[in-house]
């Protein structure tokens, strides 16, 4: 027994080293230069790479990009930058890393981008920051295949990382500003599965020879290698929480390489686990609570996650094999929380999935655990993103391209290693007589032929699918010609065009209106239309739409409102009037009112805003109050405003700046001096920015 199963092993080893070979044969004839060999294939896939993704570098900002960057005061405002560590309620999710890179890239560049020709704001090197660390992320996943030694060889190991790299499923992630998540998590993920692969001796040419795989003496010189991977890790959980599967992965690898996992190898992996789960818990809460991912919407019962998981994983598959439609916003699944499923095939979903890993497993030592591992690669590093626990998109749409940026290695390393197999197969079986060498040419020739094909049509269909990221208009229409019941691509499509120069005002406000249409309760569409009437003058309209929208608004929404007006310089806000969804429907008909000389009525509003029924924290109300008296020239009340201010918000620069002016109307020069000083040393740019403001004032003043 024993001897068949030596021969069954050595015959195993014969035909993986026979197709590592012919593989090698499939490739260009090249000199046999170590370095050009080593250089070669990862300059190509660096340079088709760019070419099939270079559209998104001319990309515009969608969606959230707003919340992430654009509109974001931790981003925007240098006197911020220690909050996007130590304020993890301040942003839209805690990814201090991702912030970060934003951050500095804010500085370095000088701003957002640049308006384009069609009136849209482009953030060309944000993008390009994007599609370089996603080929960063693609150099590694070639890096870990080859090092692998798969049986395709590598051109298997090259196949594999192009294709993860150059499918249109992966445009997302690049175009999209605010999926900087997956690119910058990506690298680190990458790059910490390599070094503990090789730290846990998966990679063939780690292990000594006739040593013990997991021996403890090996692990003696491999400290260093150990903590780069568990450093890498963290990385990749501070800029994306999906990699919270890493020590999964790492077990999964060493049975697929051993056949076992001992005791030893789970020691050793650990804090891999601990780490996710303490930084995924964390993340899991802030998705339920700060992000709003809660309520009876997302109350699914168990069957009913089941069912979904099941459903997403074959819609994973399907698109991964068929690419079209790729779309920003999929449509959701027919399944309600609280409401019974009554489709049978998503019932057999799930089914179907397990039966496939129930035959893989069964066949595993006819075919190898390859196949197996692939497939629960694929699912494993899908499971937090499949719906068993709750995250806020789930309100329109279950699936997503991004969600599956890491997981969709297992199905495409899968596919492109059995394609291969089975090309060498067919080889075998072409007659010898006449030409010895035909099997070899014929292997050529196909493989040549077939993935020049595949990967032609991929390049040119991810090409295309990136030029939609340049025109806004094009982008929504294209989602909602296959997506026509979603409110949020509607709301996506209002957006653009009220950020476009000029405003597209009255095709946001068809695009808002059939928003709410598809969706009575979406308080974006009626914030939307409300802050249009409202810069429109028609206050009245305006301020009904607002306060449906702040009725309909989640908590999650007020609680980062009121963190946001707390944390930043309320003042500079305040002057934004793109920022208007971090105040209330009261404080913002107060700006109309005030901005229109009517400061009376503008102290109605604000007085309201501040009620303890409405919103009693927000400080900018307080300090607007004080500028309306001001304005009235009755400054002494204005100055007992400015003062109650400060007492709330001692750090207040703007309000201190204020009170300087009014102490200095009042002839109280001391006073205000101390005032003045104060307010710039909160703030070192105050002086810079109150001469700009005046001079817009008095610029945008009618001639005399």
């Amino acid at each position: 027994m024993s001897r068949k199963l030596t021969k069954r092993a050595a015959s195993r080893q014969a035909e993986q080293l026979q197709a590592s070979v012919i593989a090698a044969e499939t490739l260009p004839l090249l000199p046999a230069t170590p370095l050009l060999w080593r250089i070669l294939p990862i300059a190509a896939l660096l340079l088709i790479t760019f070419i099939a993704l270079y559209p998104t570098l001319y990309g515009i900002y969608i969606w959230d990009d707003d919340q992430w960057l654009t509109r974001n005061p931790l981003i925007l405002e240098p006197g911020l930058f220690h909050h996007i560590w130590f304020s993890p309620t301040a942003s839209p999710h805690y990814y201090p890393l991702v912030f970060t890179s934003y951050w500095l890239e804010c500085r370095l560049f000088h701003g957002l981008g640049s308006w384009g020709s069609d009136g849209l704001l482009r953030g060309f090197a944000y993008h390009l920051d994007n599609l370089i660390l996603h080929m960063i992320a693609a150099c590694l996943v070639y890096l870990i295949l080859h090092r692998l030694k798969l049986p395709g060889g590598k051109l298997g190991a090259w196949l594999s990382a192009l294709i993860f790299a150059v499918h249109p499923t992966s445009v997302e992630s690049v175009a999209w500003i605010a999926e900087r998540k997956n690119c910058l998590g990506g690298v680190f993920f990458f790059a910490s599965l390599y070094f503990a692969l090789k730290c846990f001796h998966i990679f063939p040419d780690t292990s000594p020879p006739g040593a013990p795989h997991g021996n403890a003496g090996l692990w003696r010189s491999n400290w260093p290698t150990y903590l780069l991977a568990l450093l890498l890790f963290i990385a990749s959980m501070l800029s994306k929480t999906t990699a919270c599967v890493v020590g999964p992965v790492l077990l999964l690898m060493i049975w697929w390489r051993r056949g076992r996992i001992s005791l030893r190898d789970i020691l050793w992996t650990l804090p891999f686990f601990l780490i996710a789960a303490l930084m995924g818990g964390f993340t899991t809460y802030l998705e339920s609570q700060h992000v709003g991912a809660t309520g009876p919407e997302f109350a699914f019962s168990f069957l009913q996650r089941f069912l979904i998981a099941g459903s997403a994983l074959w819609f994973y598959i399907w698109k991964l094999f068929v690419p079209y439609p790729v779309m920003q916003i999929y449509p959701r699944f027919d399944i309600t929380a609280g409401q019974p499923v009554t489709n049978p095939l998503y019932y057999l979903a799930p089914i179907a999935f397990l039966a496939l890993l129930a035959t893989l497993f069964f066949l595993r030592k006819k075919i190898s655990r390859g196949p197996l591992t692939a497939m629960l690669f694929f699912a494993g590093v899908l499971a937090p993103a499949l719906g068993f626990i709750n995250f806020y998109t789930m309100l329109y749409t279950f699936v997503a391209d991004h969600y599956q940026y890491y997981a969709c290695l297992g199905v495409i390393v899968l596919a492109v290693e059995s394609i291969l197999l089975l090309l060498k197969k067919i080889s075998t079986h072409i007659p010898t007589a006449t030409d010895p060498n035909a099997p070899a040419r014929f292997l050529r020739l196909t493989t040549s032929l077939l993935w020049g094909g595949i990967l032609l049509a991929l390049v040119l269909l991810t090409n295309r699918v990136g030029q939609l990221y340049a025109d806004g208009e094009a982008l929504w229409k294209f989602n909602i010609d296959h997506n026509p019941a979603c409110f949020m691509i509607r709301s996506c499509l209002a957006a653009t065009r009220l950020t476009s120069r000029p405003l597209q005002v009255q095709a946001a406000i068809e695009a808002l209106k059939e928003a709410v249409e598809c969706d009575p309760n979406d308080w974006r569409a009626y914030h939307g239309l409300g802050m249009i009437y409202l810069t429109s003058n028609q206050p009245e309209l305006g301020m009904s739409y607002l306060l449906k929208a702040d009725k309909l608004m989640p908590e999650f929404v007020r609680n980062r409102r009121l963190k946001i007006l707390q944390l930043t310089n309320a003042a500079i806000l305040d002057s934004a009037s793109q920022k208007d969804q971090f105040f209330s429907p009261y404080f913002l008909l107060g700006r109309y009112y005030e901005d229109n000389s009517q400061y009376d009525k503008a102290i109605e509003q604000y007085a309201i805003d501040i009620d303890p029924q409405h919103n009693p924290n927000n400080f900018a109300a307080y300090l607007r109050i004080g500028i309306c008296y001001q304005a009235k020239e009755d400054y002494p009340t204005a100055i007992k405003w400015y003062r109650q201010t400060i007492a709330h918000y001692p750090n207040y620069a703007q309000a201190w700046w204020q009170l300087g002016i009014s102490l200095m109307a009042t002839q109280n020069p001391t006073e205000a001096a101390d005032a003045l000083n104060k307010a710039k040393l909160l703030d070192p740019l105050m002086v810079e920015r109150e001469i700009n403001r005046a001079k817009a004032a008095q610029h945008n003043q009618p001639h005399q």
